[in-house]
């Protein structure tokens, strides 16, 4: 399965160089070879053909499906515990989880969160990031004490998936300010608990979500405030959610339409290599 063709779609981040050269080797010579090629979303695909002319009769989309975090069922009194003991309420913060990687793009969210709390409807958010540091928390938490932030931004590190969900259920929304596609799983585990989406502009993400989420440039800190402010509507939030229960019926990401796509590639492969031993 490849996931994606990051180190050429985005930018040059410390931690696609470190793995530039590999992963060209990878792309260019090794899956040359395959009888077939896996991506896990149509975006996946338009880039593998772009960047390495692979034929698209030779990729099959196998999409990209939430994780088991949203098969749980984490009674409301259990959440109300878990929020209590990190001082949040229900709907008063927004959810980011993410690696610290550079490319994850806590930097700019954290410029906009900053105007976002100088406003009259947003002064009493909070932000919470969990996931494990990938060499650029020390950073990320330099530039919250520069800010001020202290008191508005939440790192919880590595979290359990109990946490996970109630953090999910319980925000305004999930904010993905990611730079690097073209899909992401929160997108989806968001959606299916219910919890609004502001994220990237990527194809791939407008691919996962249609009209049901807020799109912002991960580079202009201003489109986030804008996005961030209009879901503290409570009108606009209703209308997204709204949004996302006509869409998610439709959505191909689903564990179920790759399972079918998955035997479907596999009864094409066979055909053709039984033609050979």
């Amino acid at each position: 399965m490849n996931w994606d063709a990051g180190h050429k779609t985005t930018f040059a981040f410390p931690e696609l160089l470190e793995h530039f050269k590999f992963r060209e080797h990878w792309y260019r010579d090794e899956i040359q070879e395959a009888l077939a090629i896996f991506v896990e979303s149509e975006s996946g695909k338009k880039d593998f053909i772009k960047y390495y002319s692979i034929p698209a009769e030779k990729i099959e989309v196998i999409p990209l499906f939430a994780g088991s975090v949203i098969d749980l069922s984490v009674e409301e009194s259990r959440q109300n515990e878990i929020l209590r003991a990190h001082n949040l309420m229900n709907q008063n913060y927004f959810y980011y989880p993410a690696q610290f990687w550079p490319h994850k793009n806590h930097y700019n969210l954290l410029v906009a969160f900053k105007e976002v709390i100088s406003t009259e409807r947003g002064k009493n958010s909070k932000l919470v990031f969990t996931g494990s540091d990938m060499g650029n928390k020390d950073y990320i938490l330099s530039v919250i004490r520069e800010k001020q932030l202290e008191k508005n931004v939440l790192i919880l590190g590595f979290v359990s998936n109990e946490e996970v969900y109630t953090f999910y259920k319980n925000a305004v929304a999930l904010v993905m300010p990611t730079f690097m596609g073209p899909t992401n799983m929160p997108l989806l585990e968001a959606q299916a608990l219910g919890t609004p989406v502001i994220c990237s502009d990527l194809n791939g993400h407008r691919e996962q979500c249609g009209n049901s989420a807020l799109y912002a440039d991960p580079s202009k800190p201003e489109q986030w405030v804008d996005a961030i402010l209009s879901v503290l509507n409570p009108d606009i939030r209703k209308s997204l959610l709204h949004k996302a229960e006509q869409f998610l019926p439709t959505s191909p990401f689903t564990i179920q339409t790759a399972l079918r796509n998955i035997e479907t590639a596999l009864i094409k492969i066979s055909s053709i290599k039984r033609t050979f031993r």
